[in-house]
């Protein structure tokens, strides 16, 4: 009987090796882009997104909006954009299309992230303010946009949270 964990252990090894070892273009074979993306998990950060809304700030901003992304996958990813819709009480706040300066990578079976920083206009910011509560209930929808060996593909991404705001 300890010979057969033994001998499912070294094979569970050896095919971890092999996922390691193999090129992407060996693994793509095996993957599709579809299940690429169903191995990634992309989830809200814990820490909330705060409104920075004083009238004395000179550019009202929305910060710490940040997803994270476990790449679950034998591929090296990179998230390079995120396109978000942000809306307070189902009505639309702003739109956030961005590709970032630099890709942040994130290595096969590993955790990576971004945040979300948004200025906003002067009405945006006078909408958050009127606000009657000292927080605000968010919806953040859209899309993170990734390299993989497959080509930029999109992973979809919906969060609802409490933002408290600073007035």
């Amino acid at each position: 009987m300890a010979d057969a964990f033994t001998w499912s252990d070294l094979t569970r090894w050896l095919v971890s090796l092999g996922r390691r070892a193999l090129p992407d273009r060996v693994l793509r074979m095996a993957w599709s882009s579809a299940e690429l993306l169903r191995a990634v998990e992309l989830f809200h950060f814990s820490q909330s997104p705060h409104f920075y809304v004083r009238t004395t700030r000179d550019n009202p901003q929305l910060r710490n909006a940040g997803f994270n992304v476990f790449n679950l996958t034998p591929f090296k990813l990179a998230i390079v954009g995120a396109q978000v819709r942000v809306s307070i009480d189902s009505r639309d706040l702003f739109d956030y299309e961005q590709r970032f300066a630099a890709e942040i990578p994130v290595a096969p079976y590993a955790r990576g992230g971004f945040l979300i920083r948004h200025t906003l206009t002067e009405s945006q910011a006078g909408r958050v303010r009127s606000y009657t509560d000292p927080y605000a209930r968010i919806r953040i929808d859209g899309s993170m946009i990734l390299r993989t060996p497959f080509g930029e593909l999109r992973k979809e991404l919906s969060a609802d949270v409490v933002a408290p705001i600073d007035r």
